[in-house]
């Protein structure tokens, strides 16, 4: 009778018993159904549905938990290198599964995320300061100011002094 009563409101498919990454539609629908006044076998079903939900919420706020370290680990420091092995360490995984993890978890490698921290840094720095691009480049940890230029480009499209006229105005 419990799944019967989950069926019907929508919250349990025959033909997608299981889903994976459900976004906050489920979760609002779920909370809607909860929210409504209950009463006797209502009050039981409405129970076993936190049950179910609390080992997903924990599994996600872990999750998040361990990004939000990954990715502050990751953006530390954006002039020196960051050894890989050393985050994954401190995360207590493997350099392999870190690499792994944060990728499924944000949509991009760990190198990727740490070239993207670099260039919105750069874009503050041109914005807000005087720095010539060579001290941007050196501040940052860019190989040098062709490198940094060249990356700039690719990410935003503009080079570096255009973006900072662009800002200006």
């Amino acid at each position: 009778p419990f799944f019967e009563v989950l069926r019907q409101a929508g919250l349990l498919s025959s033909t997608r018993p299981a889903v994976r990454g459900a976004g906050s539609d489920w979760f609002d629908r779920m909370q809607a159904f909860t929210r409504k006044p209950l009463t006797g076998d209502e009050l039981d079903i409405a129970d076993f549905m936190r049950l179910l939900v609390e080992p997903l919420m924990h599994h996600e706020h872990t999750q998040r938990s361990w990004v939000d370290r990954a990715k502050s680990m990751l953006g530390q420091d954006l002039s020196l290198p960051v050894d890989g092995a050393a985050v994954a360490a401190r995360l207590h995984v493997s350099p392999q599964t870190f690499r792994k993890r944060f990728a499924a978890l944000t949509g991009m490698t760990p190198t990727r995320y740490r070239a993207g921290r670099r260039i919105e840094a750069s874009k503050t720095l041109l914005r807000q300061t005087e720095m010539t691009h060579r001290q941007i480049a050196v501040s940052l940890g860019f190989y040098d100011e062709y490198y940094f230029a060249n990356r700039f480009k690719a990410a935003t499209g503009q080079t570096a002094g255009e973006y900072r006229r662009a800002g200006r105005i």
